[in-house]
């Protein structure tokens, strides 16, 4: 089972998370995806650890969730954490490049033996304490530059990087 073999890798063990949080931000995984059926890897933590120059803009997680009622199929999501007090505290372009960073060197590269899959789902969350849709305070700019900016790819399926408040619940992936 995939899992079970990034967990017993010897360098990503090192960056496996029981939580997906940084700064009081976090993501939550629906109740009925059970601790066996996915793996949180702190894509950051790992960059940051190989002590580079010039560390590449990197996202905070990457999670993969074994689909239920399948032992072949799975959905990754990839999330960005970010504070932030006014719109101008983030920079689009560094963060489609974090997510970038993922899909292309992390998943298609480093880590392909374990990554370079199709997936049944490929969602990419950037999520901030700042309310968005359905609120008083609407970021329409962060939301309208969001989906503005490019369509990223990774083996022949398109993901559109989706403003999220704090919290943000990961659904459970079904196979069928």
């Amino acid at each position: 089972m995939l899992l079970q073999k990034i967990k017993s890798d010897a360098i990503l063990s090192q960056f496996i998370a029981k939580k997906c949080e940084e700064n009081n931000i976090e993501v939550i995984l629906d109740k009925k995806i059970t601790e066996d059926q996915y793996l949180i890897i702190k894509v950051d933590d790992y960059y940051k650890s190989l002590k580079i120059g010039d560390t590449p803009k990197t996202p905070d997680c990457l999670i993969l969730q074994k689909c239920l009622e399948s032992n072949l199929e799975y959905a990754i999501t990839i999330v960005e954490l970010k504070r932030r007090r006014k719109s101008s505290d983030f920079n689009i372009n560094e963060v489609i490049e974090k997510f970038k960073t993922c899909l292309n060197d992390f998943m298609k590269i480093k880590f392909k033996d374990y990554f370079n899959e199709n997936y049944k789902r490929i969602d990419l969350y950037f999520i901030t304490n700042k309310k968005t849709y359905g609120s008083n305070n609407i970021d329409t700019d962060l939301e309208m530059s969001l989906s503005m900016s490019e369509r990223l790819k990774f083996n022949g399926k398109y993901c559109s990087i989706k403003l999220c408040n704090n919290k943000q619940k990961i659904k459970p992936c079904y196979s069928k």
